[in-house]
């Protein structure tokens, strides 16, 4: 990877395992910069609010997404 890219975008979810994933990413391989991807609070049919990219985008879909993605610097 360090042929190809520079900076290191993180989409993880924001619970512990997500925290220590990025944590442990950045300590392992300092030669990058990252990013972190925020998320907004997305309210899903159930009622209850969308916990990791994945269930944002059954929300969204790939159109409002990626024009999401877009809008962060993505």
């Amino acid at each position: 990877m360090k042929r190809l890219v520079k900076v290191v975008w993180f989409g993880y979810d924001s619970d512990p395992t997500g925290m220590s994933a990025r944590n442990r990413t950045r300590f392992d391989h300092p030669e990058f910069e990252y990013r972190d991807l925020s998320f907004p609070a997305i309210r899903m049919s159930s009622g209850k609010y969308a916990k990791d990219p994945g269930e944002i985008w059954e929300v969204w879909g790939d159109a409002k997404l990626k024009s999401y993605l877009t809008q962060q610097g993505l």
